[in-house]
């Protein structure tokens, strides 16, 4: 499910590219909220919207309480989730509690084996703890990544540094959690500890020292 995020008690237009249908036609929707009643939009809960047809784009103009919504069409059998919440900074103009974190490891969740469209609901959840007021998230690169040589360090993996975009982006900071070890390092499988303790503990403090571990919080985008 997509889905859209807008102000509490304030006209947003919903906005759709159109595809499979070749001609201007007439779409039924309906929008139910937490106890999958119509009667929690504060607009019209049901009814019709018109698209023009190829090259034109299907807008649907509502206000919603605060609260999250769905809005669903018929005819496609479609649902889009609406995320109406206020953002922090509008509710809280103090600034952030520093102690509200959460250990989110997105990066491992979109990685090897996740849903081919996990990087579209990724950024919707970090929009919506964002807007909730989360004041940073921890991730996480494993050390082997980045220091697969003794002394030699790798770029930062791409997929780090777009889960640090997307949370910075919804002004929360990232805290990234290097674990684990690299061959280099004389791991043996099942053991508890490596034989190369000292080039662990300098590789962890190079790592430290060349990736920031905290991100530059700034505004969210409307």
């Amino acid at each position: 499910m997509s889905a859209f995020f807008t102000a509490p008690s304030e006209l947003s237009t919903l906005t759709w590219n159109v595809s499979g249908l070749s001609a201007a036609t007439t779409l039924r929707y309906a929008v139910t909220g937490y106890s999958n009643s119509t009667r929690d939009c504060q607009g019209a809960p049901t009814g019709t919207v018109h698209w023009a047809g190829p090259g034109t784009l299907l807008q649907l103009t509502l206000s919603f309480g605060a609260g999250f919504y769905e809005v669903r069409f018929a005819e496609v059998d479609q649902a889009f989730g609406i995320v109406s919440l206020p953002l922090f900074r509008e509710r809280h103009p103090e600034g952030r509690d520093p102690s509200f974190s959460i250990d989110a490891a997105l990066t491992q969740a979109s990685g090897v084996g996740s849903r081919p469209d996990f990087d579209s609901y990724r950024a919707q959840l970090i929009e919506s703890m964002g807007r909730m007021g989360l004041a940073s998230a921890r991730e996480r690169q494993s050390t082997g990544a980045v220091m697969a040589a003794n002394g030699t360090m790798s770029e930062w993996p791409a997929l780090n540094l777009a889960v640090r975009s997307e949370w910075a982006a919804a002004g929360v900071g990232v805290v990234d959690l290097s674990y684990g070890t690299a061959d280099w390092m004389g791991a043996q499988r099942g053991a508890s500890v490596v034989r190369n303790l000292s080039g662990f503990a300098l590789s962890w403090r190079r790592i430290a020292t060349t990736y920031p571990g905290e991100t530059t919080p700034v505004l969210s985008p409307v």
